[in-house]
């Protein structure tokens, strides 16, 4: 595995005050690292190396990054759900240490967190990756527009059509109700559409919801 050589920390400001997270950013300078400190506040995010606001959603432009960068985020899994959007727009793994009471995203111990950073930053680790949905609401004068896109492995240009039949399933188990209910669901009951807006094959898909105002 490819071993990084720029990492980027993303936390609150209240955590840079912590025994362990100063223990952890003391040890990550000694490994002659090249380290970027965010802090994302209830209304800013903030570069701490030059003191510059971050656009989050114009993040390249305000974050270095190359192919061996790795984003570490000290916190909760709220926090990492706002880390990883910055790791989806600079194409970068994402690991969490955890500094909150609960963490299912973010599941590394804080005390045992340098020794889980050495093994990944000498290369010993695998990556897990996720597909990531992103939801897009348009409201207009008649009706409600909702855009679902993922990054997955796309549909084939002979599916489109059979997507929504009961049966169909890409997975070795499974039923293949899923889509056919949504279906349902949305034209039956609700007496809207649901249809494929889009899809490339290794980019992912998007389904378009069309729903009428009452």
């Amino acid at each position: 595995m490819k071993k990084f050589k720029d990492i980027i920390l993303f936390t609150h400001q209240r955590y840079l005050k912590n025994k362990d997270a100063a223990s952890i950013i003391n040890f990550l300078k000694k490994r002659d690292k090249k380290l970027t400190i965010i802090t994302h506040t209830s209304s800013d995010v903030i570069n701490m190396n030059t003191g510059d606001s971050i656009n989050l959603k114009n993040i390249k432009s305000g974050v270095q990054h190359n192919k061996q960068s790795i984003i570490i985020v000290f916190g909760g899994d709220g926090l990492f759900l706002s880390a990883s959007k910055i790791a989806v727009q600079l194409n970068i793994p994402i690991l969490g240490i955890n500094f909150g009471k609960i963490g299912f995203l973010v599941d590394i111990d804080k005390r045992d967190a340098k020794n889980k950073i050495k093994e990944i930053l000498d290369g010993n680790y695998s990556n897990d990756e996720r597909m990531l949905l992103n939801t897009e609401v348009k409201d207009h004068s008649k009706n409600v527009i909702i855009d679902i896109s993922d990054n997955g492995k796309g549909i084939k240009s002979t599916q489109l059509k059979t997507v929504f039949e009961p049966g169909y399933t890409t997975k070795l188990r499974g039923w293949g109700l899923g889509l056919s209910l949504v279906k349902r669901i949305i034209e039956d009951y609700h007496k809207g559409q649901v249809y494929i807006l889009h899809s490339e094959l290794g980019k992912g898909s998007t389904f378009r919801i069309s729903l009428l105002k009452s």
